[in-house]
């Protein structure tokens, strides 16, 4: 067992216990400031004309989807600057806000998907 003479100071003891979490904190933070940023850089494909109905619907949808998740972005981008210049109160109810947005784009991206899973297993269902 070590004795207080061989431990070693406070500040090193904590750092060490600390580096951790901010390591995870930072990951964090990177992940939900980044998977806006990739969702930006696909590029919408417009309809082919020679597609058949329900693909060219499907690219609209697309489409939709893909100007859906611009506004998204810019009000989050919004969210996330006025936050970041608010002081004092302010800065708490602006991050609530910020997380409250964050928290609709999460559940909106969850409904989304699911509609887009279902029309693909119907379509399916007419394939076999």
């Amino acid at each position: 067992m070590l004795t207080i003479e061989q431990l070693p100071p406070a500040p090193i003891r904590y750092r060490r216990n600390m580096k951790p979490i901010t390591i995870a904190m930072f990951a964090l933070a990177a992940g939900l400031f980044l998977t806006p940023a990739g969702a930006q850089q696909a590029s919408p494909k417009t309809p082919d004309h020679s597609m058949p109905m329900s693909q060219a619907s499907g690219m609209m949808d697309h489409d939709k989807m893909m100007t859906d998740m611009k506004a998204a972005d810019a009000r989050l981008e919004a969210l996330a600057q006025t936050m970041t210049s608010a002081r004092g109160d302010g800065k708490v109810a602006a991050m609530q806000a910020l997380l409250t947005e964050l928290v609709k784009n999460q559940v909106d991206m969850h409904r989304d998907m699911a509609a887009m899973m279902h029309e693909h297993m119907m379509s399916q269902k007419g394939h076999k």
